[in-house]
């Protein structure tokens, strides 16, 4: 019964519109980030597909190619007479095949040689950055560097400078203090 009273008489926690805004902001943030992921997901599996088909289509061309191969090695292998025809068009199909594998190869190399050429002019312009950052370092900082130095030297001068008159001030004070001490132990003496 006193835990209800004193449960009435709670103050209820006010909820901000702030408040609202934030958890609205965050499990807004939690789905994009899921659908960022899934989309991230998606588009890998996409891509394997693709390499998968490609990888399919490089195998199929490797296949027949080697199939050519062999018929031409048979024919010139077999003594009876084989169709000229048949013969010339195998060899037209495997050279089709070689061609193909020319332009790809010779396209790839375009592709690397641009590659090269565009991260060769990135690198020199990011050299470049990175001279003129340092050149500004050097500039900037050095001087700041070696004038803050010179207070800390200066700074520390002044406090070794105290440090020596305060141990001085502590003897003199230590002295005075002994020279009062043995005289008035004379004046006591004096006295009895």
């Amino acid at each position: 019964m006193i835990s209800n009273l004193m449960n009435r008489f709670k103050p209820k926690s006010v909820v901000k519109e702030e408040d609202k805004i934030d958890t609205i902001d965050e499990s807004e943030i939690k789905r994009m980030e899921y659908e960022s992921k899934m989309a991230t997901e998606r588009g890998l599996l996409e891509i394997g597909k693709a390499l998968l088909l490609k990888e399919q289509e490089v195998s199929n061309r490797l296949e027949l190619k080697n199939k050519l191969l062999s018929q031409i090695r048979e024919y010139k292998t077999k003594s009876m007479l084989v169709s000229s025809v048949a013969i010339v068009d195998k060899v037209n199909k495997y050279l089709g095949i070689l061609y193909i594998e020319k332009l790809n190869i010779e396209k790839e190399l375009n592709g690397y040689k641009e590659d090269y050429e565009s991260t060769k002019d990135e690198l020199d312009m990011y050299i470049k950055e990175v001279e003129e950052i340092e050149e500004k370092i050097l500039n900037y900082w050095t001087p700041r560097v070696n004038k803050l130095r010179e207070k800390c030297i200066s700074k520390n001068i002044k406090i070794q400078r105290m440090w020596y008159l305060i141990r001085f001030q502590a003897l003199l004070l230590i002295s005075i203090i002994f020279y009062n001490w043995f005289n008035s132990q004379e004046i006591f003496q004096n006295l009895y």
